[in-house]
């Protein structure tokens, strides 16, 4: 396949091998009496006030759900609030700052941790860098990324602008990532240089690059330095490139 998902992968894709939380994860979280299920059944569309007044609001919702224009279902109509706050500023305001939010380990057994302090930073610095670019509120960002940390990053960077991020998966090709751009009107992608499996050095950037010069408008782009070195800018003349590591 042309930069596309191997067999293997492909296979993994379509596996149901499923993975349980440690029990002291479920201890600790804030729905783990399995009754939930039961009483969610009965009570639906309301049970979800109870999930919904776990997060923090700017403004309440005046109805739980809105129906009259099915299947354009409405939730939490009216409601508003902030992913990003939700999952991160809130904990450093209730002073878990120093607590870990992310712990992440790499194919060559390299390891990150994040505090939800770092998080927050890092969350801010990234936010600053797309709305340099011009991101704004409802301006689709791609994130064209492993799984590294950056990933969460960005993703909390763009729901901190309002702006909605689609997220295309790293093993898929420069025409899939192409497709999606073209049909989500995204003017912007988050990248990076490169990534390692199986102990290789994958160049990511240069699908990118392929990708970029099969569309028709011009793409902001973001690339992050996982590799240690500086990527030249985008190829295709359509394309203004900004690095972050």
């Amino acid at each position: 396949m042309d930069d596309g998902v191997d067999v293997e992968l492909e296979a993994w894709l379509e596996s149901r091998e499923t993975f349980e939380p440690p029990e002291a994860f479920v201890e600790q979280a804030n729905v783990s009496d399995p009754a939930i299920y039961e009483a969610f059944e009965e009570n639906w569309p309301a049970c979800w006030e109870r999930a919904a007044d776990l997060l923090d609001w700017d403004r309440r919702w005046d109805a739980v759900l809105d129906e009259s224009d099915a299947p354009r279902y409405r939730w939490f109509v009216d409601g508003k609030l902030n992913a990003a706050y939700n999952c991160v500023d809130r904990h450093v305001e209730a002073g878990r700052k120093n607590r870990a939010a992310i712990r992440w380990v790499g194919k060559r057994g390299e390891t990150e941790t994040y505090t939800y302090g770092d998080l927050k930073r890092e969350t801010e610095a990234f936010a600053a860098a797309l709305r340099e670019l011009g991101v704004g509120e409802d301006d689709v960002v791609t994130l064209y990324l492993p799984m590294i940390p950056e990933l969460p990053v960005a993703m909390l960077a763009c729901a901190r602008l309002g702006a909605p991020h689609s997220v295309v998966f790293a093993g898929f090709s420069p025409d899939a990532l192409a497709t999606r751009m073209d049909n989500a009107e995204s003017e912007y992608l988050v990248t990076c240089d490169g990534y390692y499996r199986r102990g290789d050095a994958l160049n990511h950037k240069g699908k990118a690059d392929r990708a970029v010069r099969r569309l028709d408008h011009d793409v902001e782009t973001v690339i992050v330095d996982r590799l240690g070195g500086r990527p030249a800018a985008l190829a295709g003349g359509r394309a203004n490139t900004t690095t972050t590591s």
